[in-house]
């Protein structure tokens, strides 16, 4: 699932993704011969099949998924929910879409070639999973840049994609979370009942503190909570600013490399 945070602050956008990537798989579970009684007769019924609720399970994980990386060297993407589709890494298809584009490209460009790009891919892969739930996204993606001239603040794209995807575009100063964003949430609210969060005074080191804090914090909760964790690993985080384009932070080695 992961933690996607962006911060719009009034030197740049800060955007963090962990790494941790969790395959889950689902057990469908039954009885066979199963015999009860009749509680008015005391008669002994035998059940052919009883089938359970589904149950999931973690079938592996891994602690350095790449789920955040720069598209054409000026905008920054990071990656939440699932993180393949049809076969591959959703970073192997940013980085062929992202070589198929010659030049500079606006945000709104951005928009319109990764619509255009993952909705026939998300297509296909939701069409062969015949019992897949409708109501849900496959995977999101968070874009984040500048649009023109004129956007102090940056911008932050919110992309989910299913059977009904969604765009929201997200301008001036604030916070976009998406993904597994329950224990920020609360976060947020307490915060707010005691002393709010005064993003408008912050330096770039306190946006970047912020948004590793967030993603630490819900990973080191869900360590001592009983589920399955979906938020861990590295925390990669990049900075945009308006004259400065993409600049890591922090990133694992692996992926230094890989966007050298």
């Amino acid at each position: 699932m992961t933690l996607v945070v962006s911060l719009r602050i009034a030197d740049g956008v800060i955007l963090s993704a962990d790494s941790l990537q969790t395959s889950i798989s689902s057990l469908n579970p039954e009885l066979k011969d199963f015999k009860v009684k009749s509680p008015s007769t005391g008669e002994e019924i035998n059940i052919p099949k009883v089938k359970l609720p589904p149950i999931s399970i973690p079938s592996s994980t891994s602690s350095f998924a790449q789920k955040l990386f720069s598209f054409k060297k000026k905008y920054g993407v990071a990656i939440f929910g699932s993180n393949i589709l049809n076969g591959r890494t959703i970073y192997n298809h940013i980085k062929t879409l992202e070589k198929s584009i010659q030049g500079d490209i606006s945000m709104d460009e951005v928009q319109k070639r990764i619509q255009a790009y993952f909705q026939p891919q998300v297509d296909q892969q939701i069409a062969a999973f015949p019992n897949y739930n409708k109501s849900r996204s496959l995977f999101g993606l968070q874009i984040v840049g500048f649009e023109n001239g004129d956007d102090v603040t940056g911008t932050t794209l919110e992309f989910n994609f299913g059977v009904n995807s969604t765009i929201q575009k997200h301008k001036d100063l604030g916070w976009t979370i998406s993904g597994d964003t329950g224990f920020a949430i609360k976060i947020f609210e307490a915060a707010k009942q005691r002393s709010p969060i005064n993003i408008g005074a912050f330096s770039l080191q306190d946006g970047i503190d912020f948004c590793e804090f967030l993603t630490n914090s819900t990973a080191d909760f869900q360590r001592f909570a009983n589920m399955i964790p979906t938020v861990g690993g590295n925390v990669d985080i990049a900075l945009l600013t308006k004259y400065s384009d993409f600049n890591w932070i922090k990133a694992k080695s692996l992926t230094k490399l890989l966007e050298s």
